[in-house]
Formats: C-alpha cells, sequence, structure tokens
C-alpha cells in the first residue's frame, strides 16, 4: 500500500520537472533565436545536464528512487561516440543525459515540437529523428565535430520483454561517421513511465533503476547495415539481465497479443 507521502513526493518531482523545464524551455528558446549556433549548442547541453543531475538529486533525496546509473561517467571524455540504450522509460534520456556533458540525442519529432521541451532541446542542438535523411546527416555531422550521441534504436519505450526489434538508422549514422557504438543496458523494478502506463500510475517503492555500461562496436567494412543491427539486437538480447517487470500486466498482455499473431 502506497503511503501518502510517497504519492506527494511522486507527483511533486513530475510536477517540479515539468514547470521547471517549461520554464527554462522559454528562456532556451529565446537564447536559441539570439546565440551562435555552436555556442548556443555547448550551453544547452551543460545546461540540460546541470538541471538533469539536479533532477536525480532530487528523486534520491527523499529515498523513492535509488539509482545506480555512475557507470554512464566513463564515457563522458569519449568524443564521436554513439551510445545505444534500450528505451524502458521517460526517464531514460533525464539519467543519462545527467551524466554526459556533451551529448545530443536523436529524439522523436513529436517531442521536439513540444512546448514544455523545445525550447532546451533546439538549443542543445537535439536531432529529430524524421525526416530520415536530415536525421543521418544531422547526426553525422555532431559525431564529426566531437559530440556524442544518444539514440533508442528500439524507436519507442519497449513494450516486447526484454527488447523490442530495432530500426536501423544508428547503423547508418555509425557506417558513414566511422563512429564506434557504445552500449548500454538499462533494468529497473516496475514499468514505472514505460510505454502504456499512466503518468499517475505508481510502483511500489522504493523503485530501483540501473543502467549497465556494455562493450563498444564498429559496423565492419563490407557488412551490409541490416546484418550489423541483428547481430547488435542479438547482443541485447543476450546481454540484458532478466527483467524484474516481467511480471506487469502490461508486459503479459504484450506478450499474448503477439504470440497469437
Amino acid at each position: 500500500m502506497l503511503l501518502p507521502y510517497e504519492c506527494w513526493v511522486y507527483l511533486s518531482s513530475l510536477a517540479l520537472f515539468c514547470i521547471g523545464a517549461l520554464i527554462f524551455s522559454l528562456f532556451a528558446f529565446t537564447a536559441f533565436l539570439l546565440l551562435p549556433k555552436q555556442l548556443g549548442k555547448r550551453i544547452g547541453r551543460r545546461t540540460l545536464t546541470i538541471l538533469f543531475r539536479f533532477f536525480t538529486c532530487y528523486l534520491q533525496f527523499w529515498g523513492l528512487i535509488k539509482l545506480d546509473i555512475k557507470s554512464v561517467d566513463s564515457l563522458a571524455g569519449r568524443r564521436g561516440l554513439i551510445i545505444v540504450a534500450n528505451h524502458i522509460s521517460l526517464w531514460d534520456i533525464v539519467f543519462i543525459i545527467s551524466r554526459l556533458p556533451n551529448a545530443g540525442c536523436v529524439a522523436k519529432s513529436s517531442i521536439m515540437n513540444n512546448p514544455i521541451y523545445s525550447g532546451l532541446d533546439r538549443l542543445a542542438g537535439f536531432i529529430p529523428n524524421t525526416p530520415h535523411v536530415n536525421m543521418v546527416k544531422q547526426a553525422t555531422k555532431e559525431l564529426k565535430s566531437g559530440a556524442q550521441l544518444l539514440i533508442f534504436p528500439e524507436g519507442t519505450r519497449t513494450v516486447d520483454l526484454p527488447i523490442n526489434s530495432f530500426k536501423g538508422g544508428f547503423a547508418l549514422i555509425a557506417r558513414k561517421s566511422q563512429s564506434p557504438i557504445h552500449t548500454l543496458f538499462i533494468t529497473a523494478t516496475s514499468p514505472l513511465l514505460g510505454k502504456g502506463q499512466s503518468l499517475i500510475q505508481l510502483p511500489d517503492f522504493p523503485y530501483h533503476y540501473t543502467i549497465t555500461s556494455g562493450q563498444s562496436f564498429m559496423v565492419p567494412a563490407g557488412t551490409k547495415t541490416r546484418n550489423f543491427v541483428k547481430d547488435l539486437h542479438c547482443h541485447f538480447r543476450a546481454n540484458l539481465p532478466r527483467d524484474p517487470r516481467s511480471n506487469a500486466s502490461i508486459f503479459k498482455n504484450s506478450s499474448s497479443h503477439h504470440s497469437q499473431l
């Protein structure tokens, strides 16, 4: 049974995030219009890291959420790196970017147009996932400039445990930019803020969230992109720990649905 204290802390954290993001986005959008692009991008990325780091500290301070994400710190100094991770929650980008001060991200176009996030996302140089040709071009340019790029190759949050099928854009970007791909494996104890979960559908607290750093890969010369994507998907399936969320009804229903197709 959830305690009133737990409900208050969780809901207040959501309010803090949304209101804070909207306020900073208004300032960021103005900065996006006025500042030189590269300067604005550096400021935007560092601002996001600071804000997200503050938010993660706020969540941990109250004891409802336990984070084990320090493995991401070892990637902060690596230039021109594509970071690919499974996508279990709306928290993912917040927790990863909180450790990486020079990371851009490929994001859904709908998120880039959301008034709560659009200002900061644009200032930080996030890349919309459509149109596809522009995405690949912009991403390649970012990587060659030494920036990092966070991509969730599932394209949406996970519903088919342990991981959805992959879209191939990240491998094409890696091939064109000649950039290494580094894997992150994300697990949590509940489907909080996962696909199909209501913002106010609360888990049993404390909520444990872990990011494990994996290996780095290059797309081998002469290898078809689709074959590399298939191999990396198999790598994720083989290395993701058993998901504690597998007993949640949302995943049971999804598995049942797919077994009937």
